[in-house]
């Protein structure tokens, strides 16, 4: 019997220009598991605080897109077999990691072949500067992804903001992914300390003291320039930007 191929993509822009020489059945994840609550009783219960709160922080999708399109996506995930080889295609930076962390917390529960597929440098275009040569090489790249009983802890403390555990944990992870402190930390700068509102408001408030004639798009690919770890979309830089200029 064939060994069941899967491709878990970080978004329908990679989905749009996967190479089709790439065999395997494509997921798109099209969660944000950077923002918002991570808590829940149970799935249903997960599912519904998340579609909640993605459809007050997204005005343009509403809880329709979240179950017919990011739901079923999830569930996906969720239904793949067990000795299946799953290809997790995730950047390093800390919007494409916190979405990692859960797949692998739900594929944690398997015992599958996963493989991480990611570029072969952090920048603020990741996969999407890539042609379809580049991504190809990316997946003869991949590494083996092991030690799934901590990479579910991670997620674990990360949605528990257990913040000196999830440290901890990606410490000892770094032994064999080093690019996973750097994102853990990055999530963990984001945290208010006295005065500081934290990363990446900091940041921004100072790009807008520098320039305060610039518009939001200045502030954004400045930002996206300076501060790829956080690997933020415009939605994410506009609602700090808008509090920050609120003010």
């Amino acid at each position: 019997m064939l060994t069941p191929i899967y491709h878990i993509l970080n978004g329908d822009a990679l989905r749009e220009h996967f190479p089709s020489t790439i065999e395997g059945k494509q997921i798109t994840f099209r969660e944000c598991l950077v923002e918002g609550p991570l808590q829940a009783l149970n799935q249903e219960d997960f599912y519904e605080k998340r579609a909640r709160f993605l459809t007050s922080y997204d005005t343009q999708h509403d809880l329709e897109f979240y179950f017919q399109q990011v739901v079923p996506e999830l569930e996906a995930i969720r239904a793949i077999p067990d000795e299946a080889e799953v290809n997790l295609w995730f950047e390093e930076d800390l919007f494409c990691q916190a979405n990692m962390w859960y797949t692998l917390a739900e594929l944690s529960k398997k015992t599958c072949h996963l493989y991480w597929v990611r570029p072969p440098e952090l920048t603020a275009y990741g996969f999407g500067r890539q042609d379809q040569e580049g991504l190809r090489k990316d997946f003869l790249d991949r590494q083996a992804i092991q030690h799934l009983e901590a990479w579910a802890r991670l997620w674990h403390h990360y949605k528990n903001e257990h913040w000196q555990l999830f440290l901890q944990v990606a410490t000892q992870l770094a032994e064999y992914y080093p690019q996973i402190v750097d994102a853990v930390e990055a999530q963990i700068s984001r945290l208010p300390v006295g005065a500081s509102p934290g990363q990446p408001h900091q940041l921004i408030q100072e790009l807008v003291n520098e320039k305060p004639d610039a518009s939001f798009g200045e502030i954004f690919q400045t930002f996206s320039q300076q501060a790829p770890i956080f690997g933020f979309g415009d939605l994410q830089i506009k609602r700090i930007y808008d509090s920050i200029i609120a003010n």
